[in-house]
């Protein structure tokens, strides 16, 4: 490294872009190293030791990816990464992150709520919500994207009115928020054929705008706003321009705060209290609570009470904290209908959305649970 505090860069100037400029940076290369002098930090604190196998290459070779092993109590755990394939979402974020600079930022929301306690955060958790899909096999009847725009609003507008006086809002988007990744509207890994019903450049206006609607809305009623847009299988790109989309047109809205962490793994330390976050398609309730414990020691040493969301599976489970003792596992339901493979597959979960409470000091202190019927 080249001497520079990058962390301390980060707090005095209060987003990556401001940090970066100060410097006379690249934002990609203050990202790159602020998170590695974060994970050195908080390997020193725990006193827990890492293992790279790189460098041990023969001659002639080249490196296709990295594996590093995490050591825990109970043995440990391989986190490996694809070289070809970070390299490629790096460049697809460097190319949106050019693109987006040209954005008009949105003027500083006001906060209409006076009243909230500096103690309480209210988790607003929209997992799988498949905006673009059409489905004519739900229980409930038709749905396309017109309906899952309205009842998207409404969801909204009712989770955020009957929160609770909470100093902090986090909008947990759980990924899959679109049903299709680009214009080829198949599954990026499988290449299944999606049920669409609106072209892609519709569907990118339509959802970029309920988003900006609904962190609006946050912002109206908490004090910090906090947005993790998780990285998933059906929309993994598009999950990253929304990323940066986002902490570009939200800059001059301090009160606003966008993970743009890479890799699809997050956290969020509340006083003794930490929420994790993962789509579900690369680790399930069984394993993900070991990830996520290696990748954010500090978070881990730090808390009490421990908290991981995840989804994909479209349907609600919690795994208690005492299976592992590491941290309770939930995984989410959707809002959104079913498709013709859950239908065909027999999955009749309930839909619905929870907006979680937290304290931080006592951790999860309530839920407020929304069903589609509850917003006609």
């Amino acid at each position: 490294m080249d001497g520079i505090d990058y962390i301390a860069a980060y707090k005095e100037h209060g987003t990556q872009n401001k940090a970066a400029e100060a410097l006379g940076i690249t934002r990609k290369k203050f990202r790159y190293w602020h998170d590695k002098q974060k994970e050195a930090q908080a390997f020193n604190a725990l006193g827990l030791k890492m293992i790279d196998a790189e460098g041990a290459v023969m001659d002639g070779l080249d490196v296709k990816g990295t594996s590093r092993y995490y050591k825990l109590d109970d043995g440990g755990i391989w986190v490996k990464t694809d070289k070809e394939k970070q390299e490629q979402l790096d460049r697809f974020k460097s190319i949106a992150e050019a693109v987006v600079d040209d954005i008009n930022p949105i003027k500083p929301v006001k906060r209409q709520s006076t009243h909230t306690k500096n103690d309480l955060l209210s988790c607003y958790v929209l997992s799988d919500y498949h905006l673009g899909m059409f489905s004519d096999h739900d229980l409930d009847g038709k749905w396309n994207t017109d309906m899952a725009t309205e009842t998207l609003y409404r969801w909204v507008d009712y989770a955020v009115e009957n929160t609770i006086d909470s100093h902090t809002g986090v909008f947990l988007q759980l990924g899959d928020f679109f049903h299709a990744n680009d214009t080829k509207g198949v599954t990026p890994a499988s290449g299944h054929v999606l049920d669409i019903d609106v072209s892609w450049d519709d569907v990118i206006r339509i959802g970029t705008q309920a988003l900006e609607y609904a962190l609006t809305r946050m912002l109206e009623r908490h004090d910090h706003v906090h947005f993790i847009n998780a990285e998933a299988n059906h929309d993994p790109d598009a999950a990253k321009w929304i990323q940066v989309f986002f902490e570009r047109l939200f800059r001059d809205n301090p009160r606003l705060s966008v993970d743009c962490t890479s890799g699809g793994f997050y956290a969020y330390q509340w006083g003794d209290t930490a929420l994790y976050a993962h789509h579900g398609h690369a680790r399930g309730i069984n394993d993900v609570s070991k990830t996520l414990t290696a990748m954010y020691p500090q978070i881990y040493g730090n808390t009490k009470h421990r908290y991981a969301h995840i989804g994909h599976f479209h349907h609600a489970k919690t795994r208690p904290m005492g299976d592992d003792g590491l941290m309770e596992v939930k995984i989410h339901k959707t809002l959104a209908a079913k498709d013709q493979y859950a239908v065909t597959h027999g999955y009749m979960s309930q839909r619905g959305a929870v907006t979680e409470f937290y304290h931080k000091e006592h951790g999860f202190v309530g839920s407020l649970n929304v069903t589609p019927s509850m917003l006609i």
